[in-house]
């Protein structure tokens, strides 16, 4: 149903289910290049009216956000405490909300 383009920039394994006559849901795969407001294309000759008695369907359409989705959390381990000297070793591998994507990390060091 969606352009070549767009079915590689959805993921690895995304699904597209029509919902109703005029609704296509997209869920996107693993590793997704696409953001809100991005254009999912469809095909040219694919989409016609449920009575196929029109011409198909040419167009675009920009990407919104679900009514309900997760957001990102961080779960970050560390020491309580370490000495002066002692390397500080943080993990956030068990941080979730992605949606499909590595999340991403910014360290910094704050004095105060």
């Amino acid at each position: 149903v969606v352009s070549h383009v767009t079915w590689r920039a959805l993921g690895t394994d995304p699904m597209c289910v029509w919902t109703s006559d005029t609704t296509l849901d997209v869920s996107l795969g693993y590793n997704s290049l696409v953001v809100p407001g991005w254009n999912i294309a469809v095909h040219s000759d694919v989409i016609r009216t449920k009575l196929q008695n029109s011409y198909y369907a040419d167009s675009s359409s920009a990407l919104l956000l679900p009514p309900r989705f997760t957001k990102p959390s961080a779960v970050v381990l560390a020491p309580a405490l370490i000495g002066g000297c002692d390397p500080l070793i943080m993990d956030a591998t068990a941080s979730f909300g992605g949606g499909g994507r590595d999340l991403q990390y910014r360290w910094g060091v704050g004095f105060g």
